[in-house]
Order: C-alpha cells, then sequence, then structure tokens
C-alpha cells in the first residue's frame, strides 16, 4: 500500500535521530503532533505515539553504552513491526 514509503521514511528518521542522541528533533516530532491530541478520531494513536516517544528519550539520554543503544534501537525496530 502507499503508507510503506511514509512508514519507512518515518522509522529511518526516528532511528536515525535516535542513534546520534538527536532528543531535540524527538521533542520536536512530539510538539507536532500535540495539536492531534484534541482530535477525536486522532487522539488514542496520537497519546500512543507520546508515551513511546518519551520512552525512548529517556532510555536514550540514560544510554551509557554502545549495548544499551544497540538494545534501545532493537525496541525502536520491534516497536514499528508489530
Amino acid at each position: 500500500d502507499g503508507n510503506c514509503y511514509y512508514r519507512a521514511v518515518l522509522f529511518a528518521w526516528l532511528e536515525r535521530s535516535v542513534a546520534l542522541g538527536n532528543l531535540d528533533s524527538l521533542r520536536s516530532f512530539d510538539a507536532m503532533l500535540r495539536p492531534h491530541r484534541q482530535t477525536p478520531l486522532l487522539a488514542p494513536s496520537v497519546r500512543v505515539c507520546h508515551q513511546i516517544l518519551q520512552g525512548w528519550i529517556q532510555k536514550r539520554a540514560a544510554c551509557t553504552s554502545k549495548a544499551a543503544l544497540r538494545a534501545l534501537l532493537g525496541e525502536v525496530a520491534n516497536e514499528f513491526n508489530k
């Protein structure tokens, strides 16, 4: 379907942002979603995205080793492949 391309681009961007520790980009993305929390059709999905992003931001901030980063990137991939 046509969403595969956009999904792949978003995943690549998220994975790279997490890998590089670009937490400001992740926070900015979360902020762009914020207005949609009031849209009845979108609100549940936006809330889930917010929770996931916040979790990744906290975990990435706490990463102190390559092994921890690899584990987090695995978590990001698993979330996208549910």
